[in-house]
């Protein structure tokens, strides 16, 4: 192990044991093996296989389908809880993990795990409908469309199916949709489980922090901000729709509820992705 890495992950496992979210952290996010994001790394291209524009992630769901409804409030009659946005709580430690691991690892890149529940929420919805379980694995696997040319990106099968069961063309998987050949180099372990699977929500998020803060970036800029979700999907619609979600996060809360049971969708024309408030 490189001895940066080393210090990397060594770090990152004291500042989880130690952070204000370290009683829901029962066990260290553990950072990839390859060289950590930033450290030396070269930045994502915009031909990057991330990077092309893969329309909307969420064939087999309900294209009205809505995000997961914040229990009412006591004492408030049934009336759901005011200003707050639901995010199946499982999803929401995953994503919290994620902001704590990245911190650690590369400080500098000031990643907010808004930016990650946002992504998670355009991408799968925070794998609402798919079973989504406390472990961050799902009922149901989550698989975008087929990257075969025909109205998406041609990208040819890089995993032999390993990943997104596909052995002829690639399929983004996993609530926040890695193409395999991105994940095969930021895989990470986000629960400390010694696996590293994008199916796995804890897994993803933590890979998605790193790749976003690939290339030394610093999140808190605009510039480096809206560079990161363009090299997640090449996608101006995609972009603005991450920055109205992360933005209506960061200004009404957000509120943990039950994680939702899976759903038997029917397959709909391919929707666009919504552009919510800013």
């Amino acid at each position: 192990m490189k001895p940066l890495h080393r210090h990397v992950v060594n770090t990152s496992r004291k500042v989880l044991c130690t952070a204000a979210l370290a009683a829901s952290l029962t066990t260290a996010a553990v950072v990839t093996n390859t060289p950590v994001a930033g450290a030396g790394e070269a930045e994502p291209t915009p031909d990057s296989p991330q990077a092309t524009d893969r329309g909307d992630a969420r064939l087999d769901l309900p294209g009205q389908l809505a995000d997961p409804v914040v229990p009412p409030a006591a004492g408030t009659g049934g009336n759901p809880a005011e200003g707050a946005s639901a995010i199946p709580a499982t999803a929401l430690d995953a994503y919290k993990r994620s902001e704590v691991a990245v911190a650690a690892a590369l400080p500098k890149c000031k990643l907010p795990w808004t930016l990650v529940a946002a992504i998670g929420r355009v991408e799968s919805v925070h794998a609402s409908g798919y079973g989504l379980k406390t472990d961050g694995t799902t009922e149901k696997p989550i698989r975008g469309p087929r990257l075969d040319g025909n109205g998406y990106a041609k990208i040819l099968d890089t995993d032999k199916g390993e990943f997104d069961g596909d052995t002829e063309y690639d399929r983004a998987f996993g609530p926040l949709q890695f193409i395999p050949s991105t994940w095969a180099t930021w895989k990470a372990d986000g629960n400390g489980d010694g696996k590293r699977d994008a199916n796995n929500i804890y897994d993803a998020a933590l890979g998605a922090g790193l790749y976003l803060c690939s290339g030394g970036k610093d999140l808190s800029l605009p510039a480096d901000l809206d560079k990161a979700i363009l090299g997640y999907n090449q996608s101006r619609e995609y972009v603005n729709s991450v920055l109205g979600y992360m933005r209506q996060y960061q200004q009404d809360g957000t509120a943990g509820i039950p994680n939702p049971p899976v759903g038997n969708y029917p397959t709909p024309p391919t929707p666009t992705i919504p552009t919510p408030r800013v």
